[in-house]
């Protein structure tokens, strides 16, 4: 995939979206539980803004959260680690190519994931046709 994020990956930037998850935390995961032992793939994790919220919400679920960028794992894998959060696995991945078998795993992607994900298979479908 050969698009630039869109807003980057400035410490100053990463902190921004930080904030911007924890003032939506309950309007976006008032509800949001995982069944224990469940195995959860986060497409699109960024800096690990959701991901907090997520584990901590779910903590016998398991989650892969996944994005291209290295610099936002590691960000990501910061956050985690201060957490002291251990239900999750972050990894730098492409989610057309996983290096994993993800079977059976539960999916939670972002919007902005869910329309490049949409635009993708839609590409795919009309090139089938010529």
């Amino acid at each position: 995939m050969s698009e630039a994020y869109v807003h980057g990956y400035h410490r100053r930037e990463n902190e921004r979206l930080h904030d911007q998850a924890g003032a939506l935390v309950d309007l976006l995961h008032h509800d949001t539980a995982y069944p224990a032992g469940s195995t959860v793939l986060e497409v699109g994790c960024g800096v690990g803004a959701q991901t907090l919220t997520l584990a901590r919400r779910s903590p016998a679920a398991r989650f892969v959260s996944i994005d291209l960028s290295a610099e936002s794992i590691t960000e990501a894998r910061r956050r985690v680690r201060r957490a002291g959060l251990a239900n999750v696995d972050l990894r730098q991945a492409d989610v057309f190519a996983l290096p994993f078998d993800a079977h059976g795993v539960r999916g939670r992607e972002p919007s902005r994931s869910r329309r490049r994900l949409h635009e993708e298979d839609v590409h795919r479908h009309d090139r089938g046709r010529s």
